[in-house]
């Protein structure tokens, strides 16, 4: 079975805060949580603490991360339950502005290693600085591990109501932006369910600052998992021939 991306939910706020909250959502156990934070103000840089309630609650691992005036942290984590809950971000100290954050779920993934997250690459355009130009961007990861592994990108900006286009091959799996009232900053989350090593995405308006991570998402397939069962190795059932006896005994 192949990698499939699950929408969860992208907010944004202006709040002067330290703590973003998400709204209670549903989630199934087992589904690996990706879940990013973008903004601006406090301490730099400053990871924030990561804790899920219900089925959220999980070891939230930081995948990568990248910072000037604003920050973004990208983590990882297995859903532990199939109850309904929610995803809390704290930070040292308050965050003032161009906040955006959410989260997907990756569903079919190989969690054996580093839960599911093979590589990862960052980039963005920092005050004018970095590998994006200021209507898009394009991030390069190394060689795949296996041709069955999928790519997810996560791209956010620091403008409103932002239109973002997820490059060639990509689908959208969460859009929040132009299609939002008072939106005070921008993220899409894209993937695909192949190899993609140059994970890009363009925007409708210019903006001085935006950040990306690319990853790639194990897809192989969990020996004794998909397959089915195994008698032992190279055998499958097929494979086995069940001889019965049977023994009369007197009446």
């Amino acid at each position: 079975m192949a990698v499939t991306a699950i929408a969860g939910e992208i907010l944004d706020t202006n709040t002067t805060t330290d703590t973003f909250v998400t709204s209670s959502n549903s989630v199934v156990a087992g589904d690996v949580i990706i879940a990013f934070i973008q903004s601006e103000g406090g301490t730099t840089p400053d990871e924030p603490s990561v804790v899920g309630t219900n089925g959220f609650s999980a070891t939230y691992t930081l995948v990568n991360s990248d910072s000037d005036v604003l920050q973004f942290y990208v983590f990882r984590a297995i859903a532990s339950s199939s109850v309904s809950g929610t995803i809390t971000f704290t930070f040292t100290d308050n965050r003032i502005d161009n906040i955006v954050y959410g989260f997907c779920f990756l569903r079919a993934v190989n969690t054996t290693t580093a839960q599911g997250v093979v590589q990862s690459a960052v980039d963005g355009r920092k005050a004018g600085l970095g590998g994006f130009s200021t209507g898009g961007g394009t991030l390069n990861l190394g060689a795949f591990a296996d041709a069955g592994n999928a790519t997810l990108g996560i791209f956010t900006t620091n403008i409103d109501a932002q239109t973002h286009t997820p490059g060639s091959g990509f689908s959208t799996v969460e859009h929040h932006g132009s299609a939002e009232s008072s939106v005070t900053a921008s993220a899409v989350i894209q993937f695909r369910v192949d190899n993609d090593q140059s994970v890009d995405c363009s925007w409708s308006n210019t903006t001085q600052r935006s950040f990306g991570i690319a990853l790639e998402i194990d897809g192989t397939v969990v020996p004794g998992g998909s397959e089915g069962p195994v008698i032992a190795e190279g055998v499958g059932i097929d494979d086995v021939t069940v001889s019965i006896s049977v023994t009369s005994f007197p009446t």
